[in-house]
């Protein structure tokens, strides 16, 4: 009994348990042993959970940057210091902190990035074999630095440069409006993107038996505005007249615009707004069902 009190004291894990008594390790040694343990009622606490060895203590510390408590192994290899990568960073920028922090090395590295950066890149001379033809210095129209171009009506220095510009965006827009003026180009016609809302509001008018036209297109010249743009009604219930409108997440960001449309489309429409919250919560259920209910008894008022 005495020796193999002794022979698990000095085990790490079940599985080197059963090689020290059986001189291999299975399912059925694995049995053996625990049964054995069970008989003898030692104690395996030193093997930690799984039955393993705990080789480190686990202890409570505090992180010197954001004060918050954590875990961590106790004389390990990788015992932290910080609770997280970024108060990590921030704890051991520049080698403030860093026990092991090598100063020269590191005025080095920032004097080689620093040479780096004041690299000035010239100008291919005049005779390079490299551009064919003739070629001009230029301004560059949107970032000003000067340029080597062999054609004559260029106006920018890079691709970049001139999707970027302002005059060029411009000039796409006048392009495109002269194109929807003379017919060529119809702007936005259709919207087919359907988002869950939708689809749901959808199922919720069909089984109240009310007849809907989702996206139904409104032309901003039908409301005044010298414009080509359109309007889309999420849900245009004719008999009433009405704009019924799902507000998602992103109209969050649109309130603006969403107030100067409202008060358009009022002009014509009876417009009604729900604002959608996600059903997956009880409390979101409730605030649906009760949006709906709101919503029957407005449509019926209008019968």
């Amino acid at each position: 009994m005495e020796n193999i009190k002794e022979i698990i004291e000095n085990s790490f894990s079940i599985n080197d348990l059963c090689i020290k008594l059986y001189g291999y390790t299975n399912g059925n040694t694995i049995k053996k042993a625990n049964k054995l343990i069970e008989e003898s009622n030692l104690d395996i606490s030193h093997f930690g959970p799984g039955k393993k060895i705990r080789r480190y203590k686990i202890i409570i510390k505090k992180c010197p940057i954001c004060n918050n408590e954590f875990e961590t192994k106790e004389g390990h290899r990788d015992e932290k210091t910080t609770c997280s990568q970024s108060c990590s960073n921030s704890y051991f920028q520049h080698g403030k902190n860093n026990p092991n922090f090598n100063e020269i090395k590191c005025e080095e590295k920032y004097e080689k990035i620093s040479n780096t950066l004041k690299v000035v890149y010239k100008l291919r001379p005049k005779g390079n074999r490299n551009i064919k033809g003739n070629t001009n210095s230029k301004e560059c129209k949107n970032c000003k630095c000067i340029y080597k171009s062999r054609r004559r009506n260029q106006k920018y220095c890079s691709k970049l440069c001139q999707f970027s510009s302002s005059d060029y965006k411009q000039k796409l827009r006048e392009i495109v409006i002269k194109r929807i003026q003379n017919g060529s180009h119809k702007g936005w016609i259709s919207r087919n993107i359907e988002s869950f809302p939708e689809k749901f509001f959808k199922k919720v008018l069909e089984n109240n038996n009310i007849k809907y036209e989702f996206n139904k297109v409104v032309k901003k010249k039908e409301l005044g505005i010298d414009r080509n743009e359109n309007y889309f009604l999420d849900f245009y219930i004719s008999n009433v007249n009405i704009d019924l409108e799902i507000d998602g997440s992103q109209h969050k960001y649109r309130k603006e615009h969403d107030i100067l449309r409202d008060e358009l489309l009022s002009k014509s429409f009876n417009v009604y707004r729900i604002e959608w919250k996600s059903i997956n919560s009880e409390s979101g259920k409730n605030y649906i069902k009760g949006e709906i209910d709101k919503f029957i008894e407005y449509y019926k008022s209008l019968l």
